[in-house]
């Protein structure tokens, strides 16, 4: 897939059987701010049901994202 090659950080955020709901908000609300301009990519076609994938192109915004939501960060 294209973004994985052009965001080598990926993030996985577990997402509860409800869904994420306000959190979800908040997320997107915090990568508008800290990480625009192209920076990171949200999805995958391929993604695990349980979990959502955030990608970004900065390891060190992927681990203040990771802070901030309590997820896993992958290389």
């Amino acid at each position: 897939m294209k973004a994985e090659r052009a965001y080598p950080v990926r993030v996985r955020v577990p997402v509860p059987p409800h869904g994420l709901g306000q959190k979800l908000n908040e997320m997107h609300e915090w990568l508008r701010e800290r990480a625009p301009d192209g920076r990171h990519f949200v999805g995958s076609d391929r993604g695990p049901p349980d979990a959502a994938l955030v990608y970004f192109a900065d390891i060190e915004v992927a681990r203040d994202f990771c802070r901030e939501f309590g997820c896993g960060a992958h290389r």
